[in-house]
């Protein structure tokens, strides 16, 4: 619902009943909430009256954050030279290529940092897409924070790429959060759906 607040958290019983520094990390949005995600992986959601509690356990927490993080990597991956094993786990959630495609991607983002300005004019665009991909497939328990600098990562990017095109810069730029929004929203919603108000 439009009014509800979520909030990542570790241990509801340390939370509630909330606090007024909790209902400050709280957000209207899952976006948002992503900022305070290393506070926990436990996603709550609370009605505008702070009153009824609704909790998504940690391990469907975990899987949506996964989820969301790889989508992000995913749409800058063409804006870097990614590697087969990377795109491929991106693309597929394949737990078993984590740990390989992770590697691939250090590897590269390793390349970036020596080579630098040598691979082209917008190397920082590639770089930060890189990036998203390091963080989207570092092991899991990492990912509570990692969803989150995936997400940033991915926006910069796509910001920094709009910026070569000054005349469709904020409009990438405005079109690239909104589909994170969305995104968010989506994997989220039909978890969400079930939890009682």
């Amino acid at each position: 619902m439009a009014d509800d607040y979520y909030l990542f958290i570790d241990d509801t019983a340390a939370v509630i009943p909330l606090s007024d520094k909790w209902k400050k990390q709280a957000d209207h949005d899952i976006i948002g909430a992503l900022e305070y995600v290393r506070r926990g992986r436990a996603l709550l959601r609370l009605t505008k009256d702070w009153e009824s509690i609704a909790l998504l356990p940690p391990k469907q927490t975990l899987t949506l954050l996964l989820d969301f993080a790889r989508w992000c990597a995913l749409s800058v991956a063409h804006l870097w030279e990614c590697p087969p094993i990377v795109r491929e786990f991106l693309e597929s959630g394949n737990e078993s290529l984590r740990k390989e495609a992770h590697a691939a991607a250090e590897i590269e983002m390793a390349a970036y940092r020596e080579g630098g300005p040598l691979r082209g004019p917008l190397f920082m665009v590639d770089a930060r897409a890189c990036v998203a991909a390091v963080m989207a497939s570092k092991p899991t328990g990492y990912m509570a924070r990692g969803a989150f600098y995936t997400k940033n990562n991915a926006y910069v990017a796509t910001c920094m790429y709009a910026a070569s095109f000054p005349f469709a810069r904020e409009e990438v730029s405005a079109a690239s959060f909104a589909a994170q929004e969305a995104k968010a929203r989506e994997l989220f919603a039909k978890a969400l759906a079930g939890l009682s108000s």
